[in-house]
């Protein structure tokens, strides 16, 4: 698997996992949550980028499973234990 490949689905898997967490919100509340721009939604949906490295930091904070985000694997830690 290439970097570009697992680059793209992070946004993607960020945004289930922020819509799973706060399901009600709107995108404009959510990048207010997160502390980015309504446009970094979309680009992160679309997986043109991935999450910054502030904006792991913050989903971490609303207590997303950041392990998941990053690899696409559920549960444990980044670490393997």
């Amino acid at each position: 698997m290439s970097n570009h490949l697992v680059c793209r689905d992070v946004g993607p898997r960020a945004i289930t996992e922020l819509y799973r967490k706060f399901p009600n919100m709107a995108d404009c509340q959510i990048a207010r949550l997160v502390g980015v721009e309504r446009k970094t939604i979309g680009y992160w949906k679309t997986g043109v980028v991935a999450p910054s490295t502030f904006a792991l930091k913050a989903l971490c904070h609303y207590g997303l499973d950041i392990k998941y985000i990053l690899t696409g694997i559920r549960g444990g830690y980044l670490n393997g234990n």
